[in-house]
C-alpha cells in the first residue's frame, strides 16, 4: 500500500469519529454556505463531507442533491489535493472534469473554488465550496474569505462533536455513532421508544451503555484551581481511552463521561470488572494527588431497547441511584427501580421543604462591559440556605430539581426573590440594572408559566425592562419534537410582553441555527467551557470565535460566561467581545453585597476609569 493510500485510510478513520456529520443534517452549514455565496457573489455553494464513496452535501445553496458520487467530483479532487485551497478557473480546460454531470448537464458549472476542512488532527474531512456557471478568477480577498469561513465550519464540527478539554466526542456524536451501530446490529427493528418491546426483552444481552458521574470535580476546582481540575479530566479521559480501546467513549460535560461496549457479553463483563479500578486510579497533577470519586450506571441492549439516547438516559438514571460517593460502584438500570427513582428522590431529599420553607435564596453575579468598564447587569443564581448544612450550591440540587419535576417551582421562586430584591433596591432609590433569571425548558413549557411570571412582576411593581429571562441552549434540542410550537409560542409571548430573552450556555447543546431562528432573543451567552482557556487552547479559542461569529450573524449581544484569568480577558477583548461575566471580576454575592455595589457604582463611574482591572478591584472591594 503506497503512502497516498495509507493517508486516505487514516483520513477515513478520522472521519468515522465524526460520523454524525454525515448522518445528521445541520442547517448551520446552509447558513455558512450562504455567507460564502453572498460574499463571493456566486449562485452555488455548499459544505461537503467526503467519504470513500460519496460527497455528502451537508449545506448547499442552489443545488438540491444531498449526495454525489465521489468519483470525478470536484470536492473529491479538492480533498485529494491536500491543500488549503483548490481552484478551477475554467473547468473546460481541465480534462478531469470532462464527464462531470454538473459540467455536461445543468447547471453547466464552469468554475469551482473550495477551502478544505481540516480537523484538529490535520486530516481533511471535506470542503467549503462555491461554483459558478461562468469562468471566474477568484481574487485573493475572496480566497481568504473562503478560508476564513471554512475555519468556522471546522469550529462548528469541533463544537458539535468534540469536547474542548478531553477532545473526546460529545453527547451528540456519541449518540449518533451508537445509534448507527445499533441500527446495523438490529436492521429489522424500528424501536425508537424509551421502553423496550417484548421481543427485545427476550433477546440476549448484546452490549452495554455506561454513564460515569464524577462527584467531586467541583471540590477539586475549589480546593486547588480549575487548571488542576482540567488536567485531571484529561488524564482521566486518557485512562478511559486505554480501557475502552475500540469501543465508544464520550465526554458528556465536565462531570460526566459515557461509553458503549459493543462486544460479547463475556468480554463486556470482563471489561466492566476492571472499570472501578480504572476510574479510582490516583492522578498526579503538578505534584498534587487527585482522586476522582465516581458512580457508574449501565444499561444493556437490546433488553432495554435500541434507542441510543434512551439507553444513555437509563445508564445516567442508574448512576444517580448510587449514594456511596467515596466508593466506586456500578449500578445496572432496572426498569422497576427507575420507575420509582423520581418519587424516591422527591420524598427523601430536602428540596421540596426548602422551597416550601423559603430556604431558596438568590445570589447575584455582575455582568460587565469591558469596553466601558461598567456593570450592565447581574445574573441571579439559586442557592439553598439550609439551617443545618449552610449554603448549598446549585450543582447539588438543580439536576435533582429537573429530574423530580420541581425545577418549575425553583425557577419561579427565584424570580419572586429577585422581584422582591428589586423592589427593595428601587425603594432605596438605587440605580438599577437588569437582572437575568434562569428559566428551564420545563418551566417555559408549563402552561401556567407566562401568567405566573406576569403576576409576580406586577405584584412587586417591577418594570419589565429590569428582568431578562435566560433559557439554556440544551433545551433547544427539543425544538425538533412536538414541543417545538409550544416552546416557540411561549417565548414569543414573553418577548412581546417586553422581557429580554437570552440563550444561556450556548455551545453545550445542538447549536442549531435553524432552531435558534425560531426564537426571539437579544443575547447569546457563551458557556464557560468555551471561555476559560480560550487564550491557551487553540480549540477552545476557535470555538469561542465561532460563537462570536454566530452572535454577529444573528446581530445579538454575546456575553462570555466563566471568565477567570487575565490571559482569557485579553484574548476576548482582542476578539471583540464586549460583555463578560466571571470570577475575574466577582463571584456571585448575596443581596446585601449587591446593594453595596449598586450604591458605590455611580461614584466609580464618575472616575471614568475604564480599565477592566480597576472594575475588578472595585467589585471585589464591594463584595469583601
Amino acid at each position: 500500500m503506497n503512502m497516498d493510500a495509507i493517508d486516505e485510510v487514516n483520513r477515513l478513520n478520522e472521519l468515522a469519529k465524526y460520523q454524525g456529520i454525515i448522518d445528521q443534517s445541520e442547517d448551520t452549514y446552509n447558513e455558512l454556505a450562504r455567507l460564502a455565496t453572498l460574499f463571493i457573489n456566486t449562485p452555488y455553494g455548499g459544505v461537503s463531507v467526503v467519504d470513500d464513496q460519496y460527497v455528502w452535501l451537508k449545506g448547499r445553496v442552489g443545488l438540491d442533491a444531498c449526495r454525489l458520487n465521489r468519483e470525478g467530483a470536484f470536492c473529491s479532487y479538492a480533498v485529494e489535493s491536500n491543500n488549503d485551497l483548490f481552484i478551477i478557473h475554467d473547468v473546460l480546460t481541465d480534462t478531469r472534469f470532462t464527464n462531470n454531470p454538473l459540467v455536461i448537464h445543468e447547471p453547466y458549472i464552469r468554475s469551482y473554488a473550495a477551502a478544505t476542512l481540516k480537523g484538529h488532527r490535520g486530516y481533511i474531512l471535506g470542503t467549503l465550496w462555491i461554483m459558478d456557471s461562468k469562468p471566474r478568477v477568484f481574487s485573493p480577498q475572496e480566497c481568504n474569505a473562503l478560508i476564513a469561513l471554512a475555519a468556522q465550519v471546522v469550529n462548528l464540527i469541533e463544537l458539535t462533536y468534540r469536547h474542548p478539554i478531553s477532545r473526546l466526542p460529545t453527547r451528540n456524536a456519541f449518540v449518533n455513532r451508537l445509534q448507527i451501530q445499533l441500527n446495523r446490529l438490529f436492521p429489522n427493528n424500528n424501536d425508537t421508544a424509551s421502553t423496550p418491546n417484548d421481543a427485545f426483552k427476550q433477546d440476549p444481552q448484546n452490549g452495554v451503555v455506561g454513564y460515569i458521574h464524577i462527584h467531586n470535580l467541583d471540590l477539586i476546582n475549589s480546593a486547588y484551581d480549575r487548571e488542576t481540575g482540567e488536567h485531571a479530566l484529561i488524564m482521566f479521559a486518557d485512562n478511559l481511552r486505554l480501557w475502552v480501546k475500540k469501543n465508544l467513549l464520550a465526554h458528556i460535560d465536565d462531570n460526566h463521561f459515557a461509553f458503549a461496549l459493543l462486544c460479547s457479553p463475556e468480554n463486556a463483563v470482563e471489561k466492566l470488572a476492571k472499570l472501578p479500578e480504572i476510574v479510582s486510579t490516583c492522578i498526579t497533577v503538578n505534584n498534587i494527588q487527585v482522586h476522582l470519586n465516581c458512580s457508574i450506571g449501565i444499561s444493556y441492549f437490546p433488553s432495554s431497547g435500541i434507542n441510543a439516547s434512551s439507553l444513555l438516559d437509563q445508564a445516567a438514571a442508574a448512576a444517580t441511584l448510587t449514594r456511596e460517593f467515596n466508593v466506586v460502584t456500578v449500578k445496572t438500570y432496572v426498569e422497576e427501580q427507575y420507575g420509582s427513582l423520581f418519587q424516591h428522590m422527591e420524598s427523601q431529599s430536602h428540596l421540596p421543604e426548602s422551597i416550601r420553607d423559603h430556604h431558596l435564596v438568590a445570589h447575584y453575579q455582575p455582568q460587565v462591559d469591558i469596553q466601558n468598564g461598567d456593570v450592565i447587569g447581574f445574573e441571579a443564581l439559586a442557592r439553598i440556605n439550609d439551617p443545618k448544612q449552610g449554603l448549598i450550591m446549585p450543582q447539588e440540587f438543580i439536576a435533582q430539581a429537573e429530574q423530580s419535576k420541581l425545577i418549575h417551582q425553583v425557577d419561579l421562586r427565584i424570580l419572586e426573590i429577585v422581584c422582591a430584591d428589586l423592589r427593595h433596591w428601587l425603594d432605596l432609590k438605587l440605580e438599577i440594572v437588569p437582572i437575568a433569571v434562569n428559566m428551564s425548558r420545563f418551566t417555559i413549557l408549563h402552561e401556567a408559566t407566562v401568567e405566573t411570571i406576569q403576576r409576580i412582576v406586577q405584584q412587586y411593581d417591577i418594570p419589565i425592562r429590569f428582568i431578562k429571562l435566560e433559557i439554556t441552549e440544551g433545551g433547544l434540542d427539543h425544538l425538533v419534537s412536538a414541543s417545538c410550537d409550544s416552546l416557540r409560542h411561549q417565548v414569543l409571548i414573553l418577548h412581546d410582553l417586553g422581557f429580554k430573552i437570552s440563550i444561556d450556555d450556548f455551545g453545550t447543546g445542538l447549536s442549531n441555527l435553524a432552531a435558534l431562528r425560531l426564537l426571539k432573543f437579544e443575547q447569546l451567552k457563551a458557556d464557560r467551557l468555551y471561555v476559560h482557556g480560550a487564550a491557551s487552547n487553540v480549540h477552545i479559542g476557535g470555538i469561542l470565535r465561532f460563537i462570536y461569529n454566530i452572535a454577529e450573524l444573528f446581530q445579538v449581544d454575546l456575553i462570555c460566561e466563566g471568565l477567570e484569568d487575565e490571559a482569557d480577558l485579553e484574548w476576548v477583548m482582542i476578539l471583540g467581545c464586549r460583555y463578560v461575566q466571571g470570577w475575574y471580576f466577582c463571584k456571585a454575592v448575596p443581596s446585601e453585597a449587591t446593594i453595596t455595589i449598586l450604591q458605590r457604582l455611580p461614584a466609580f463611574r464618575s472616575l471614568k476609569n475604564y480599565a477592566p482591572t480597576a472594575l475588578a478591584e472595585f467589585l471585589k472591594s464591594c463584595s469583601a
